[in-house]
């Protein structure tokens, strides 16, 4: 059984293909790294937080929505 990890690669999902398909679904999608940085997205995120992807890599998640303390807290 393969992981997120092991489908997805490193953060650089173009290599694996995943980056088309991902792009293909209407719900935003958004890969966070351990620090929960944004490390991968699709378009429909990109039009949901009216950013594109050069922006948003590499911001933490806390810094694109306003996320309620004890949701912070749970991913620690």
């Amino acid at each position: 059984m393969l992981t997120g990890a092991d489908k997805f690669g490193n953060s650089q999902m173009d290599s694996s293909g995943w980056a088309d398909t991902l792009d293909l679904l209407d719900t935003a999608i958004l890969r966070l790294d351990e620090h929960h940085r944004v490390s991968v997205m699709n378009s429909a995120a990109e039009q949901a937080l009216s950013l594109g992807r050069e922006r948003l890599a590499g911001r933490h998640l806390a810094d694109l929505l306003p996320l309620p303390e004890v949701l912070l807290d749970a991913l620690q």
